[in-house]
């Protein structure tokens, strides 16, 4: 079996939107998202199968590019300011 990717925008949204709703704290509370990626990404041909902690890795992976983006954003925005 192939490693999932999150190729899809829809992936990530429906990952922080389940983040948002559970709010997991424990281990079983992030391997219980991932159970139901796996059956919702799961098709009869191609069976896939999501650890927690790679939920929990790729939310990591999402706040770090947003805060690299944001922090990007605010340099410009006071290089602006500046001149």
């Amino acid at each position: 079996m192939a490693p999932f990717c999150w190729p899809e925008l829809s992936h990530d949204k429906a990952l922080l939107l389940e983040v948002a709703t559970k709010k997991p704290e424990r281990p079983v509370d992030w391997e219980d998202i991932a159970l139901n990626f796996s059956l919702a990404f799961s098709t009869p041909n191609n069976a896939v199968e999501i650890k927690g902690r790679a939920c929990q890795e790729r939310l990591d992976c999402l706040i770090h590019k947003f805060k690299n983006k944001d922090a990007k954003a605010l340099r410009s925005y006071h290089a602006i300011l500046n001149t």
